[in-house]
Formats: structure tokens, sequence, C-alpha cells
């Protein structure tokens, strides 16, 4: 399950890419590269756990990390999350 903003739930599984849910259902406007250089499709990380599987956020500082930032391109979807700052 995905919960953005407290406004949507979307139905979403273990393994799920994040990126694919949300353009599915046409809820990211923005996205790029999709391989985690542009920073582009990035959205805040409330609850829950995302795996990147070997491949690194590199448009991602340190400090983006601890506040929370994820790129939805490269985040696979590890249990029920509740994101938030899609858009930004």
């Amino acid at each position: 399950m995905v919960e953005i903003d407290s406004l949507a739930v979307l139905q979403a599984d273990a393994g799920d890419n994040l990126l694919a849910i949300l353009n599915e259902k046409k809820l990211l406007s923005k996205s790029a590269c999709r391989n985690g250089n542009c920073r582009i499709c990035r959205c805040r990380l409330l609850l829950g756990d995302i795996d990147y599987q070997n491949k690194t956020p590199i448009a991602l500082s340190e400090q983006d990390i601890q506040e929370g930032w994820i790129l939805p391109c490269i985040s696979i979807i590890v249990s029920d999350i509740k994101i938030t700052d899609l858009n930004n």
C-alpha cells in the first residue's frame, strides 16, 4: 500500500517500483532519468521502507537522505509506505 499525503491510498505490493505505481495512477507529473541521477521525481518518505536494490541515489545529498527524500524511479517498495511532497 502507498499512502500519499493522507489523500490517496494506492494498492501496491512489495517488490513494486514506486515510480511505476505513481505513473500508473498519473500522480507524478515529473520524471526524467529513471535511474537516480536527476532528482526530478523525488518525494519524501514519511513511513515504511523502500530499497534501491544495488542502485545509488546519486542525485540525493546526505542531508536529503537524512530529511527523508527518496527517488521513486529507483525505489522498490518493501513495506506499506506513506509519502509526501510529490511533484515538489
